[in-house]
């Protein structure tokens, strides 16, 4: 277990997480104490590594500026420390939880192709970004709750991590769009984009409803930002709302009270 909790973490961990994975940060809240702080890191990382892709806008400079959180992680292994608190206290993390530095490696690739304009060569190919990028953290947590097994592979993880994968990429459409990427196959149609990530979101939070409901409270906590799935499919919905111009958002309030709300009935 953590030797920290949520209150001994550097306040510029807990600011980056909930600046930058506020649902992921949120979840970590309502976690047992001995893992929250971990969660809590974890998500503050994920945040800052997902930030760079807005932060700048060339994609060599912004693949040199994740490769420094790469080699910096690399160099904790040897009890070498960065200076950073949000890196030094993920490495710690990983080193705790003995989280597979594989699957790292297999995160950070997939995040290097969303900095480039190419778009995903087919629908599996997309899932499969998705599940990389989504799952792999959802894993990542569950690890950190205890499911030494967890991959993102898992039926359940991998749905999971689709349509909230798809959630996410409808609300920051506009932005990927913004920096010369369009995130969906070359043969979904651009006029198409909003109906094609609702129906493939939706389609695969219904898979995973079930999965939810019957899971144990140690396979729900990491899984607990699906509960947003549903509202952000809805503002993305709304007759105004123009994914390639709009940026979407929910009300903090509505974001908090789903969360909860999965979290004390047990289901999304």
């Amino acid at each position: 277990m953590s030797r920290h909790v949520d209150a001994g973490l550097p306040d510029v961990v807990r600011a980056a997480a909930k600046a930058g994975e506020a649902d992921r940060y949120l979840a970590a809240l309502l976690s047992p104490k001995e893992v929250r702080g971990d969660l809590i890191a974890l998500a503050a990382y994920l945040g800052e590594i997902r930030g760079i892709a807005n932060e700048v806008r060339e994609a060599p400079l912004a693949e040199i500026k994740l490769q420094w959180w790469r080699d910096a992680l690399a160099q904790s292994e040897t009890g070498e420390k960065s200076g950073n608190p949000i890196a030094d206290e993920f490495a710690r993390v990983v080193a705790t939880h003995t989280l597979p530095r594989a699957k790292l490696e297999d995160w950070f690739d997939a995040c290097v192709h969303t900095f480039y304009a190419d778009a995903p060569a087919s629908e599996d190919a997309l899932a499969l970004e998705l599940k990389l990028l989504e799952g792999i953290p959802f894993a990542m947590a569950a690890r950190v709750m205890g499911q030494a097994d967890a991959d993102e592979n898992d039926g359940t993880i991998a749905d999971a991590a689709v349509a909230y994968g798809f959630a996410r990429l409808g609300l920051d459409y506009s932005r990927a769009l913004a920096r010369g990427r369009v995130p969906l196959p070359v043969d979904v149609a651009p006029d198409d984009a909003k109906a094609y990530i609702v129906r493939e979101a939706r389609a695969h939070l219904t898979r995973v409803k079930p999965a939810f409901a019957h899971a144990s409270q140690a396979q729900k906590l990491p899984l607990l930002p699906l509960a947003l799935v549903e509202p952000y499919l809805q503002a993305l919905e709304r007759h105004d709302h123009d994914v390639s111009r709009h940026i979407g958002a929910i009300a903090p309030i509505t974001r908090v009270w789903r969360i909860w709300r999965a979290r004390a009935a047990g289901r999304i």
